[in-house]
């Protein structure tokens, strides 16, 4: 098993037993990747304990407003897999956030590989309402310091809107793929 690789201040006494049980962190012996239950929020770091992002969100731009994971009226919820595909085998957490009002409902797909250097984020954006839904964009990763924006689609009901973005995360001068 891997060391717990989360910055000292993750770890701090005065977190809650209640907060503890609210996320479920996942681990490799690269990067160490995180979805807060009770915020919607998710954070991923370096081995090292040097944040990549905190507290990032995913975000839907509708015709009607902004949705995003973080939004209170979000039920969530977490499930680890395995998984393999072309760039090799690791575990994914996937945050199931359903929307109250029956409107979008989200999954954010986090993954560490096992033998890469590797992490990749994924966002579906899934229309449970019975009418059509204008979607202008989504991002993935929504932090303070930057945005993914897809192009705008008409999302029918049954249908999904992935962003088709991908993310690189550097390593130096090197991008870490």
């Amino acid at each position: 098993m891997a060391q717990a690789i989360w910055p000292q201040t993750w770890r701090q006494a005065e977190r809650s037993e209640q907060k503890k049980a609210a996320s479920l962190p996942l681990e490799n012996r690269f990067y160490a990747v995180d979805f807060d239950l009770a915020t919607g929020r998710f954070s991923a770091w370096r081995a090292d304990g040097t944040a990549l992002w905190t507290e990032a969100v995913a975000t839907a731009t509708l015709s009607t407003g902004i949705r995003m994971t973080a939004d209170w009226d979000y039920a969530r919820e977490i499930k680890i897999i395995d998984f393999a595909d072309a760039q090799g085998r690791g575990k994914k957490l996937i945050a199931l956030c359903f929307d109250a009002r029956r409107q979008l409902d989200f999954e954010v797909r986090l993954s560490l590989y096992d033998e890469r250097e590797a992490l990749t984020v994924e966002t579906i954006a899934r229309n449970v309402s019975r009418k059509p839904l204008v979607v202008k964009e989504v991002q993935s990763l929504q932090t303070l310091s930057g945005q993914i924006k897809p192009e705008a689609k008409t999302v029918l009901p049954g249908e999904e809107n992935k962003s088709r973005w991908n993310i690189g995360v550097v390593l130096g001068n090197q991008l870490a793929l």
